[in-house]
C-alpha cells in the first residue's frame, strides 16, 4: 500500500485537506483507468497493419531499457518478421551482432543470431539475413524536451535491412526520447509503418506529435506491466490490485514478493482447496491486504484412510498430463504415522 497514490497539498489546513479529498475521490473514481491496456505482439501488429496510418508504435515496457530490462528481447521483432513487415524499425541491443555487422560494411549481406543473449525470460535469438545500410559509430545529442541537449552514445552500431523492416542493432542501450536514434542512422520515422520502443511510457516526449497510433505489447520481461514472474495471478478485489493489495498465501503463510514478483509454488495437483477471504486482512495477517487475501492449502496425508488418485489429461495444443498421488496410515490407524505423495507431469 506504501507504493500506491498520494495526495499533498499546501496551504491553509482546511482548504488543504478539502483540496486533497477532492483530487483522491477524482483518482478513485478513475482507478480503472491508471491499469495497464496490454495487447498480445501478434493483434498489436494485425490491428495497426489494417490501418493506413504511419508511423506506429509498438510499446515494450517488459523490455524497458531505463528500468533495467537488457533491451535485447526478440518477442516483438518475431512478429514483426512473422507478419511480414515490409516497412519498419526495429532497436536490438545486441552488440557483438552490432560488431560483426559494422566489420561486414555497408552493402555487404548480414547473416546470423540477434537479440535474446541475456536472459531466456526476453526470447531466443533470432535468425536473420539482410543488407547492411548503416555501418559505424554513432554518437548524437537529443532535441526534443525529455534531456534536451544530453550527449547520448550508441557506440558501434549497423542498421540489416530484412526485406523493408529495418533492425537497428546497437552497443550501447539507448533510451527513445527522441527521433535521433533513428535518424542518426539514416532512418526517416515518419516513413515506416511500425517502430518498437523498448521503454515505458517517454517514447512519447519524442515521437508523440508524429505517431498516427499506439499500442502497449504484452511480453515477458524484467520490468513487466503484469508483474515480473507472476505466473498470471495477480489478483483483483474490491478495485485493488496486485500482490500488496491482495495477498497470497500458502498453508496460511505468506507468499512474500519483492517488486510485484511471485509464483504460485507448484503444480495444483498438489492443492486441496483455496481459500478466499474477501475484504481487509490486515487485521489478520498484518500487511495491509486491503483488497483481500487468498490462501492455497495443499493435501494432506490421510491418518484413518489409504486411497490413490491417478489423472490422465489431453488437450488442445499437443497438452497432456499424468498425475498419481496415494495417502494412508503407516503401522496402523492407531500409530500415529502417516503418508502422502503426489507425483505430476
Amino acid at each position: 500500500p506504501q507504493l500506491g497514490m498520494a495526495t499533498l497539498a499546501y496551504g491553509e489546513a482546511h482548504a488543504a485537506r478539502s483540496a486533497c479529498e477532492r483530487l483522491a475521490t477524482e483518482i478513485w473514481s478513475r482507478r480503472q483507468e491508471f491499469l495497464p491496456t496490454l495487447e498480445t505482439c501478434n493483434r498489436a501488429v494485425a490491428a495497426a497493419a489494417r490501418l493506413n496510418t504511419r508511423p506506429n508504435m509498438l510499446v515494450e515496457p517488459a523490455d524497458n531499457v531505463g528500468g533495467g530490462a537488457p533491451g535485447d528481447g526478440t518477442f516483438v521483432l518475431r512478429a514483426l518478421i512473422d507478419a511480414r513487415v515490409h516497412a519498419g524499425v526495429a532497436v536490438i541491443w545486441d552488440p557483438q551482432a552490432a560488431r560483426d555487422a559494422a566489420a561486414l560494411g555497408v552493402g555487404a549481406r548480414f547473416a546470423g543470431p540477434i537479440g535474446g543473449k541475456t536472459i531466456a525470460l526476453h526470447g531466443e535469438p533470432l535468425m536473420v539475413e539482410g543488407r547492411i545500410r548503416f555501418a559505424g559509430p554513432v554518437r548524437y545529442r537529443r532535441d526534443k524536451r525529455y534531456f534536451n541537449g544530453q550527449l547520448v552514445d550508441m557506440g558501434v552500431s549497423a542498421v540489416v535491412d530484412v526485406d523493408g523492416l529495418k533492425i537497428v542493432l546497437t552497443s550501447e542501450r539507448i533510451m527513445p526520447f527522441d527521433t535521433q536514434h533513428l535518424r542518426s542512422v539514416g532512418i526517416d520515422p515518419e516513413q515506416e509503418k511500425f517502430i518498437t520502443m523498448k521503454c515505458g511510457s517517454n517514447w512519447s516526449s519524442g515521437f508523440g506529435d508524429i505517431a498516427a497510433g499506439f499500442a502497449y505489447v504484452d511480453t515477458p520481461g524484467i520490468t513487466s506491466s503484469n508483474g515480473v514472474g507472476n505466473g498470471g495471478n495477480v489478483l483483483n478485489a474490491r478495485g485493488f490490485t496486485g500482490q500488496n493489495s491482495v495477498k497470497q498465501l500458502y498453508n496460511g503463510l505468506e507468499i512474500f514478493n519483492a517488486g510485484g514478483v511471485v509464483s504460485f509454488p507448484f503444480d495444483p495437483w498438489n492443492v486441496d482447496r483455496v481459500e478466499a477471504l474477501y475484504g481487509p486482512a490486515s487485521v489478520l495477517y498484518g500487511t495491509g491486504a486491503i483488497g483481500g487475501a487468498v490462501n492455497v492449502v495443499p493435501k494432506r496425508p490421510d491418518p484413518k484412510v489409504a486411497s490413490t488418485e491417478v489423472q490422465l489429461s489431453f488437450g488442445s495444443f499437443g497438452a497432456k498430463q499424468q498425475a498419481i498421488g496415494s495417502t494412508g496410515p503407516l503401522g496402523g490407524v492407531d500409530s500415529g504415522l502417516s503418508y502422502r505423495f503426489d507425483l505430476s507431469n
